[in-house]
């Protein structure tokens, strides 16, 4: 991960807090004899929703209804994965496990899985919830104001939302809502993220675990942390055109300045398959790079010709690590760095 936004809280946590409350009740519920369902179930802050809204009653309702006739152990999963569903930084590092819908019963599980999708996607969008809670892309420009990130923090190729937009940033699930339900709602669990890397590359992938069968876990970047390291590039067994310096082929290895965040940045480079889109990109546009070396350093005069400045290679790399979180100038930097040694160009 190339940054981290700052966490501010919001609103929107009471809600998270309030299906917490719904889930310990009915759990010390479970406990007795009791089975019908109780309207006290619900917190006296999530009430003037519920009281409005049919689709969310229904909703929970079923949890319940599945949640009574499901296993003691199935019960016991369920209560401790709504109380850690805002622990999403001991997830990431792996102190603590998140519950998968697939290890519940297949019923419990859709219902629980139902009840977040529709808290996420589809209440935001009532009245009556905008009246409480506000909208999500006031949460977004709070993120983005504490920040000032522009770029996706997990690619930094594509720019984010700027603050005046009118539509929030895509937000990411960074725990996904199809897989781990219980952190639907979670504002620690919401990262602006560009579509190429939410859509075309996590999508729904299980980041919690690097194995099919879900029996090794991997430590991930917190979105929220407060990490201090850097993220430099190798580009090794570079097929380099003299002629215009573009790079045919290489490939790229990521380095981080702190070897005990490994685990995190192999998990990053995995799931959002980095190598590969960094790759590409060199590989694409680095005699264009050259090119605007070129014209860094020298000046067009009036009768069309060109004429050297004092500037200097290093002066480009200085100009590069000044916007290096804008037009690519990161991989550009990285590009040059790695094949001043193969040529005389820059000597």
């Amino acid at each position: 991960m190339r940054q981290q936004f700052v966490f501010k809280s919001s609103k929107l946590d009471d809600l998270n807090n309030q299906l917490i409350f719904f889930f310990e009740a009915i759990y010390f519920q479970s406990l007795t004899a009791d089975v019908a369902w109780n309207d006290n179930f619900i917190h006296y802050k999530l009430k003037p929703i519920y009281d409005k809204c049919t689709k969310l009653r229904t909703l929970l309702k079923a949890v319940h209804s599945n949640f009574v006739l499901s296993s003691s152990n199935n019960k016991l999963k369920v209560y401790n994965a709504a109380l850690n569903s805002s622990n999403i930084e001991a997830i990431c590092n792996t102190t603590i496990n998140s519950l998968n819908k697939k290890d519940l019963s297949q019923n419990v599980g859709n219902a629980i899985h139902d009840l977040y999708k529709y808290m996420y996607y589809q209440l935001p969008q009532t009245k009556i919830f905008k009246s409480i809670y506000g909208e999500l892309i006031d949460h977004y420009k709070a993120l983005k104001n504490a920040t000032r990130i522009k770029m996706c923090p997990f690619c930094g190729l594509e720019p984010i939302k700027p603050l005046k937009s009118k539509v929030k940033q895509t937000y990411d699930h960074y725990l996904a809502l199809s897989e781990y339900p219980f952190h639907g709602i979670c504002t620690k669990n919401y990262v602006p993220t560009c579509r190429t890397c939410n859509e075309d590359y996590k999508h729904s992938k299980d980041s919690h675990y690097l194995n099919p069968q879900r029996t090794i876990r991997r430590k991930l970047f917190y979105p929220y942390g407060t990490y201090n390291y850097q993220v430099t590039l190798n580009l090794l067994n570079i097929s380099l055109d003299n002629t215009n310096l573009k790079i045919n082929n290489c490939n790229v290895s990521v380095n981080c300045s702190d070897s005990t965040l490994q685990n995190e940045v192999n998990s990053w480079i995995d799931i959002y398959e980095i190598n590969t889109r960094y790759k590409n990109i060199i590989e694409d546009d680095s005699d264009n790079w050259y090119v605007e070396f070129f014209d860094f350093l020298t000046l067009k005069v009036n009768d069309g010709t060109y004429v050297s400045t004092p500037l200097t290679y290093n002066d480009y790399l200085d100009s590069l690590s000044v916007q290096e979180s804008t037009n690519n100038s990161f991989l550009k930097k990285s590009y040059f760095e790695n094949i001043r040694p193969l040529t005389t160009v820059f000597n």
